[in-house]
Order: C-alpha cells, then structure tokens, then sequence
C-alpha cells in the first residue's frame, strides 16, 4: 500500500500602500498555488498475537436433596451399536420367454426364474435389464413387482422373499409394439429397502 501525503500551501500576502487622496483599489495579486506532494512511504504492518482470556466454567450448584425423594442418577452414556455390514447373497438368474420368438403386436411372458445360493434369505429382487424396452410395453410384473427407468437404465424390482439354496419365479407380461432382434440381457442383487415399491 502507498500513502500519499499532499499538502496545500496558498498565502496571500498585502502590502500596505501609502495613503494618498484616492484609495488604491489594486492590490497584489496573491502567489501561484503550490502543491507538494510527500514521497511514497511503505507501511509494515505486524501481527501481533491477541491473548484471549480463558472463560470461566462455572462449576455446578448443588440442589438441596429432598428428603422423601430420592435423586435421580445420570444415566452413563453408552455408544450405540454400529450395525455389522450384511454379506451381499448370490443370486443366479434364468430368463426364458414364452413364446420362445415373440412376434410384433402380440403379448408375450419374460419368466424370470431367481436361485439364492447364498446362506440367507434375499428380501427382494433388483434386476437391471438392457434390451429392446422401448419397443415393448410392460404390462404387469407379478408377483408384486415394478417395471421402471432410472439413469443406468432399465429395471424390474419384486419384493419376494428367496429362502437360501431356494429359488422363485417372476413373471413379466409384455406386449411388442414392434418386431425387434435385440437381445435381453440381465443382471440380478438383493433390492435395497428403498429401491421396492
């Protein structure tokens, strides 16, 4: 930063003229103005540390106990319990359409058959699914399920229950608005509590 000092220096000085028998009426004419400006002079600034004073705590007053009530005794914080993470079961998925070729304008069954090989139950299905669903309409998803598109795409979800080294079916009624030789391709988890509706 620069400071600039500038200082203004103006006099005007009369002189005293002898008295005649006319008064003058012309009197010297004031000096120029003079500007005097100061050189530039660097200012350092230093931190210094402020000291803050401690605050006091005060400490509790204690209450007189009344003598027929007993006081009560603070409950001793405890740390809640962090869940353990659940080990993700293996789903095996089998896709078979009914008929095998379906034809345009004709409706059509997707019977997708859901193996757990895991050691506990799977509660509810996520299948992702790529293929010609634009070109389909989904008609139902039975038992209980949904047809949806998210941003990574396609999926059906169904909130049944696999019991371990078990597996159930899902039924998708479609009907093809237009004649299609894209293929269907699936992959299949356990739903996550919000992902069924």
């Amino acid at each position: 930063m620069v400071a600039c000092v500038v200082a203004v220096v103006a006099s005007a000085c009369v002189t005293a003229q002898p008295q005649t028998g006319s008064p003058s009426t012309a009197a010297s004419a004031p000096p120029p103005l003079t500007v005097v400006q100061a050189p530039p002079t660097p200012t350092v600034l230093q931190a210094l540390p402020t000291p803050v004073p401690p605050t006091p705590v005060p400490s509790p007053t204690p209450s007189p106990a009344s003598p027929t009530a007993p006081t009560p005794l603070a409950a001793s914080p405890t740390a809640a319990p962090t869940p353990s993470p659940v080990a993700a079961v293996p789903l095996r998925l089998i896709a078979e359409l009914d008929p095998p070729t379906p034809r345009a304008e004709t409706e059509f069954v997707l019977r997708l058959s859901i193996a757990n090989a895991g050691t506990r139950p799977a509660h509810g299905v996520y299948i992702a699914t790529s293929g010609p669903w634009e070109r389909w309409s989904v008609l139902a998803v039975l038992p209980r399920g949904a047809f949806a598109r998210d941003a990574a795409g396609w999926h059906i979800t169904s909130a049944i229950d696999i019991p371990p080294q078990q597996s159930r079916e899902i039924e998708v009624h479609i009907r093809a608005d237009a004649p299609s030789d894209d293929q269907l391709t699936f992959a299949v988890r356990e739903a996550e509590p919000g992902e069924l509706n």
